[in-house]
């Protein structure tokens, strides 16, 4: 009887809780008066902290009329509040959020039917529950689906944006099952906001297609392909702006690129913007600095494919090349005489890098070279000239060396190797950086470095820029275990890195950089090698056995059996002095046998040194020696007893 006091009240007040819901729900699950539970007694919190949960209100967005329970359990979990074991029409759910900045609740009730469906939905306070989601905006923009944009890219789209031209992207491999469009849209932008683009460039079309496949569309949705690539041909139509048969204006022709002929001398090659042009006409040159010149257009040659023939004559549109006028130069205007109206001045960039170039006067010069006097090397100098506007050449004190000055290492290295092949033996020393004064105020080239690196090595190659003065701009974990790096650095901080970087990389970096501009130079020694060389001390043939006792000093680089001279570099030091040592001493040969068998000679496999892995190499006491057949590293003063003369002179100097 004692137990049945407690157990019969007990199961009558579960009874009421089971069927006690708070608001009186019909059968078709309406109530004409919702009752809204209090939403301090949830039973989803923590003491003393928040009632409730943060809903995902897309899965909110998804509730609707006729969802049975489990419906609606998976898309918001269960019920907040206890409303009963059994015959539970009406659900109470406490929902938190944000509203500009500040922290809100929102109470949401469903009721169900007779058959446990949802049917009818209410808010309190009214209108707080989810907004409808904002439609997503597709800019019309053409992706790509790789990796950052190399400095190349950068390069020729922030040219592009500066002629104004109308931009029209192509996203290709788009049947990729990894192509990801809708993630690079805004890195897009940024690469277009970040070089200058105006609102009408901003606004660019998009195509997507896929090239190995031949097809496009308009749609991103791989399924929407055409086999085709009409919607690219018909972009280019509706967007570009049709040329304007201008013909019979006057003649207005601006040369962008320079050609050379040993007959006709300089070529200048560009696009008719306006008029025609005929054999024979009488011109004027609108030169860079205001003044005129008038010559007679001797020869015209027109392009066809890959083809250039000499033509009559050529009118608006068409791209042409110029010859009758020797000093002609990238940026000037031809017009007739009678109407002068030049152009704008195209803006051509100013090197950056500069290094001597002089007559080869090694003890192995002549050997291998066709042109090697002082007379030959300038004159290809002096050619180069011609055609390659952003290449200057300075005379110095001596007659047989120039001041060569280029866009960067590479610019320069293609000439170095241009007139090896060509039969040319010269010697160059190492890169140095163009200073520029600016304001009164010295300032040195900067470059833009974007680096593309698995994280693992993302450490090593934040500290080593750092210790080349470089200063990180933007760091972005682009996704599968890499990293995305972008540094200022100064521009001779970047000579010689590459070697190194890959190194540092494991060979699975990729490095791109490009002239940003010119900033306030900062003091003291930046980059650099850090190791000494093995200098030769005699000359003659490197031997296996004299390799065998220099190696365990550092790396080699000549194999057995090529021919030295003294003060040519054969190694690197492992220590940061210059070593020098004897590569040429050969096993002593006697008659005397011995007990034992001579064991073996092995060496480890020398490092042969390519052209831009020797320039980056040099230090400021040291050429490279150009040949068509051999790269060589040398020291300026070949005699080990000068050349130690010369660093006390040099330290004593210094240290005055």
């Amino acid at each position: 009887m004692k137990l049945s006091k407690f157990v019969l009240p007990a199961i009558a007040a579960l009874s009421l809780a089971a069927c006690g819901n708070l608001s009186k729900v019909s059968k078709e699950g309406t109530t004409d008066n919702p009752v809204w539970p209090d939403a301090a007694k949830t039973t989803l919190r923590h003491d003393g902290t928040q009632h409730g949960s943060w809903p995902n209100w897309d899965n909110v967005r998804q509730i609707e009329a006729g969802m049975n329970k489990d419906q609606i359990y998976e898309l918001i979990g269960r019920p907040h509040f206890q409303e009963g074991l059994y015959g539970v029409r009406e659900w109470d759910y406490l929902f938190n959020y944000r509203e500009n900045g500040e922290h809100k609740t929102c109470q949401f009730k469903i009721l169900f039917d007779k058959d446990k469906n949802a049917q009818s939905f209410y808010w309190m306070p009214e209108g707080c529950g989810p907004k409808k989601a904002e439609p997503q905006v597709v800019r019309e923009v053409i992706i790509r689906e790789v990796a950052p944009a190399p400095a190349q890219t950068r390069f020729v789209l922030k040219k592009a944006l500066e002629q104004d031209l109308v931009p029209i992207v192509v996203v290709n491999k788009i049947d990729k099952p990894s192509a990801r469009p809708a993630e690079v849209v805004d890195e897009v932008l940024e690469l277009f906001i970040e070089l200058g683009a105006d609102d009408d460039q901003l606004d660019f079309p998009v195509v997507y297609a896929s090239a190995i496949n031949g097809t496009s569309s308009l749609s991103d949705d791989p399924a929407d392909q055409e086999k085709t690539m009409a919607p690219i041909f018909d972009t280019i139509i509706d967007h570009i702006p049709a040329p304007v048969d201008n013909s019979d204006e006057p003649l207005q022709f601006q040369v962008s690129l320079l050609d050379y002929n040993d007959f006709v001398g300089r070529i200048g090659i560009g696009r008719v913007f306006r008029g025609s042009v005929k054999v024979g006409d009488q011109v004027t040159l609108s030169k860079l600095d205001g003044t005129t010149k008038n010559f007679r257009v001797t020869k015209l040659f027109g392009f066809f494919g890959l083809e250039r023939r000499e033509i009559q004559e050529a009118k608006a549109g068409d791209l042409i090349a110029v010859s009758g006028m020797e000093d002609i130069f990238v940026g000037e205007t031809i017009t007739p005489t009678d109407a002068i109206e030049p152009l704008p001045i195209l803006h051509i960039d100013e090197p950056t890098l500069q290094m001597t170039f002089l007559v080869n006067n090694s003890p192995f010069a002549g050997r291998e070279g066709k042109w090697v006097t002082s007379r030959k090397v300038e004159e290809r100098l002096q050619a180069e000239l011609q055609t390659d506007v952003s290449l200057r050449v300075d005379p110095t004190d001596s007659p047989d060396k120039w001041t060569v000055s280029g866009r960067g290492e590479l610019h320069l290295s293609i000439l170095i190797e241009t007139m090896r092949r060509e039969g040319y033996e010269l010697q160059v020393s190492r890169p140095e950086v163009i200073v520029k004064e600016i304001d009164g105020v010295k300032c040195e080239p900067f470059e833009r470095v974007q680096i593309d690196t698995p994280e693992e090595y993302q450490g090593s190659v934040i500290q080593s820029l750092s210790e080349r003065k470089g200063e990180m701009l933007d760091m972005v974990a682009t996704g599968n275990g890499q990293t995305r790096l972008v540094f200022l650095v100064p521009a001779r901080g970047l000579i010689g890195y590459s070697t190194e970087f890959l190194s540092m990389t494991r060979g699975y970096g990729i490095m791109n950089h490009t002239f940003d501009q010119y900033l306030p130079v900062i003091p003291g020694e930046i980059g650099g090698r850090h190791r000494g060389a093995l200098v030769s001390i005699d000359a003659g043939k490197a031997t296996t056995y004299s390799i065998m006792s220099i190696e365990e000093r550092g790396t080699i680089f000549v194999n057995p059996g090529t021919e030295v001279y003294e003060g040519m570099i054969i190694g690197e030091n492992s220590r940061e002095n210059d070593l020098t040592v004897n590569i040429t001493k050969a096993k002593q040969m006697t008659n005397v046998r011995s007990a034992t068998k001579d064991q073996t000679a092995v060496i480890k496999t020398p490092r042969i040194l390519t052209l831009e892995e020797s320039l980056e190499f040099l230090n400021d006491d040291e050429y490279m020696e150009v040949t068509p057949e051999s790269i060589r590293l040398r020291k300026q003063i070949l005699n080990k007893a000068e050349r130690e003369k010369a660093n006390k002179k040099k330290k004593s100097a210094a240290a005055e």
